[in-house]
């Protein structure tokens, strides 16, 4: 395509033998198909699921405190996300339960959508599904 080509800055008046100044063309080509995907960004309907709030597995013993979800609840919806994963619910106890239960009012009643993970068996056995 156009757009992998790769074009050298003309020298001098950028015309070699009368012909038209490729450098140019290219670049008028490039600010076109630029402006195109720009518009096509602006125009889509994109779904962002925010994952700030879920402990890490490294971090899901010991890790943010309800005060720190507060403030990253607080930071990520003023940027106009909704939907947020809060909790990975496992065998092990984590902060974020807690702080579900505590919130559990406040968010139903919040504007976003929250999701979580969850385990459903923590081996695999001949009756689970694969």
């Amino acid at each position: 395509t156009l757009s992998q080509v790769q074009w050298d800055e003309p020298q001098g008046n950028g015309r070699a033998g009368g012909s038209s100044n490729l450098y140019e063309e290219q670049k008028l080509l490039e600010m076109t198909i630029g402006k195109a995907k720009e518009e096509r960004l602006r125009t889509m309907d994109v779904f962002v699921l925010d994952n700030c709030l879920r402990e890490t597995a490294v971090a899901a013993v010991k890790g943010q405190v309800a005060s720190d979800k507060d403030q990253i609840l607080s930071a990520v919806s003023k940027t106009g996300i909704s939907h947020y994963i809060v909790a990975a619910f496992g065998e092990l106890r984590r902060p974020e339960d807690v702080w579900l239960m505590e919130k559990r009012d406040t968010l139903r009643a919040s504007p976003g959508h929250f999701w979580a993970f969850s385990e459903i068996a923590d081996a695999r056995t001949a009756a689970a599904p694969p």
